[in-house]
């Protein structure tokens, strides 16, 4: 009898895990995910693209980007606020997007929802491109993943790096395009500022979805009209011109905002 009832006892404990297992699951499966793909001449950028300038061959070494204030455009035209559920990519309603070339398996083009939203009701995205002040200049060594990723920080003063884009070209040059906040003021660069930063530098695009259901991040529209070297790297000074020229693609106002 006793063996008996350890049986019992065994298959209801195997059950009872093979039910949560399956719950787990479906859970997985019912959280909706957006499929981001960069664009380059209406064509995939990835790791294994060049473009090509001046007879140089620019090929992409990293490029991430911080996304909040997530929205999609219904059928009707109408846009809705989208949550986003935790992971490691994911954390207070803020998504790191991105890829370093040298590690393609940590690579993420994927905003996954907390709710079960299908995307053939989406035909349209829109992300803002940045962190919100109110975590922007927290201390990353406090923070959850990935407000806590070094090389998309700076200092507290400045906060985070919204983009970080670096390419190599064929013969050995080097550029690279870094956003973030400027005009921060505080006691030192390691305190944060009390009040937002005089440029922000955020800024909010329209994804349209593709036929493969994949929303297309336009990434040659950011440095249209710009000759890629050495010299017109771009770290958010306001007053580089390749700096303005950039911002002005990307409808940054590079004036200062009233305190």
């Amino acid at each position: 009898m006793a063996v008996l009832f350890g049986l019992n006892y065994m298959r209801s404990i195997i059950t009872w895990l093979f039910c949560c297992i399956s719950l787990l699951g479906c859970s997985e499966q019912n959280t909706a995910k957006i499929s981001i793909s960069p664009q380059v001449n209406n064509a995939v950028f990835n790791c294994q693209s060049a473009i090509q300038q001046d007879s140089k061959s620019w090929q992409l070494a990293q490029l991430f980007l911080f996304a909040h204030n997530i929205k999609y455009q219904d059928q009707d035209n109408n846009w809705h606020t989208l949550k986003l559920a935790d992971n490691k990519y994911q954390s207070q309603q803020v998504a790191l997007l991105g890829v370093d070339c040298e590690d393609t398996d940590e690579q993420n083009w994927q905003l996954a929802l907390q709710d079960n939203i299908a995307t053939e009701d989406m035909q349209a995205i829109r992300i803002t491109i940045g962190v919100p002040f109110a975590l922007n200049h927290v201390n990353p060594l406090s923070q959850d993943s990935p407000l806590n990723v070094p090389n998309m920080f700076w200092v507290w003063q400045t906060g985070h790096k919204f983009v970080r884009m670096e390419m190599n070209a064929s013969d050995d040059g080097y550029w690279l395009f870094h956003l973030g906040s400027t005009g921060c003021s505080s006691a030192s660069s390691l305190r944060a500022p009390n009040s937002p930063c005089l440029y922000p530098n955020t800024f909010t695009i329209d994804l349209s979805k593709a036929a493969n259901h994949h929303f297309e991040l336009a990434i040659d529209s950011w440095f249209q009209g710009l000759i890629f070297d050495d010299d017109s790297s771009c770290q958010s000074h306001k007053d580089n011109p390749y700096c303005q020229q950039i911002f002005d693609n990307l409808n940054i106002n590079y004036t200062a905002v009233a305190q």
